[in-house]
């Protein structure tokens, strides 16, 4: 049995592995307890993957993209469906294409469990849509979530996920949970920030207090304080009302705060080492 942890290896890294060692069992991805999936090898090569509703290829594809989670082989496992005809080494190439794609509309895109809903009055009428559009524009309807619209759309992830991104561009729908979602994303590159800064010199609790200080001045609408906790070791986000938040004025913000910060940083540490730090930050961001 192999187990690790997906962000230490990807599942293209463990299928080519399997593929050169010529494997057979189940390779088992699991995110949580309700949402996992699997990958049947036969003598390194995929033969069948499930996720949810999907299967084959699909599903393979869709499993390549997760980055968290454990993964897990099960040696001598097997299964008679078969629903992937490509050979290992073909599944490899496409899904290294995939991802390459997919990184581009995964920026523009909340995640896949995000329920998007449709803009009551779009700004422009004379946007022209295409018959796949229209498609996807009937599939949003404030219930189901990105993943359930790949699932129903029958096009496949990347094409449902470049056609949205274009919807959310054109602004004909939109993510009703954005704002709070990019408060959180940055008050975890925040807590990231504090504690790896916090590990020589200046503590975690010096770099806590700092930051609640700027925060303070640079938040002249007085609107963010109120919705974050500065705890001991870090800052949680507490509950917050979507309709107060502008999108806007959550990024200046923490722009502001950052650059401010970094330049402290440079004092503290001399400007290399503050530089190789933020980049550390930034890598432990990124993984998540």
């Amino acid at each position: 049995m192999l187990k690790a942890a997906l962000g230490e290896f990807s599942t293209d890294e463990i299928l080519f592995l399997l593929a050169h060692l010529k494997k057979t069992g189940r390779l088992s991805l699991k995110i949580s307890p309700d949402k996992e999936g699997s990958i049947y090898i036969n003598e390194g090569s995929a033969v069948h993957s499930t996720y949810n509703k999907f299967k084959g290829t699909e599903a393979l594809y869709f499993l390549s993209l997760w980055k968290d989670g454990e993964i897990e082989f099960i040696a001598g496992e097997t299964t008679k469906e078969r629903s992937i005809k490509e050979s290992s080494y073909e599944i490899l190439e496409e899904i290294e294409r995939k991802k390459s794609e997919m990184k581009e509309y995964e920026e523009k895109l909340p995640p896949f469990d995000t329920v998007l809903m449709r803009t009551p009055q779009p700004s422009s009428s004379s946007i022209n849509l295409r018959r796949s559009d229209c498609a996807l524009l009937t599939l949003v309807n404030g219930e189901k979530s990105i993943e359930e619209i790949v699932e129903e759309s029958k096009v496949g992830i990347l094409d449902v996920c470049k056609g949205l991104s274009w919807l959310l561009k054109k602004e004909l729908v939109f993510d009703p949970k954005e704002t709070g979602r990019i408060l959180r994303e940055k008050v975890r590159f925040l807590n990231i920030f504090i504690c790896e800064f916090g590990k020589k010199g200046m503590t975690v609790s010096d770099w806590k207090e700092k930051t609640q200080q700027k925060l303070t001045s640079i938040d002249n609408q007085k609107i963010l304080n109120r919705y974050l906790i500065f705890e001991s070791d870090k800052v949680i986000v507490g509950a917050v009302d979507e309709n107060e938040l502008a999108k806007g004025y959550i990024l200046r913000v923490f722009e502001e705060l950052f650059e401010k910060l970094y330049e402290d940083a440079k004092k503290e540490f001399g400007v290399a080492l503050a530089k190789h730090k933020y980049k550390t930050v930034v890598e432990k961001f990124s993984k998540k």
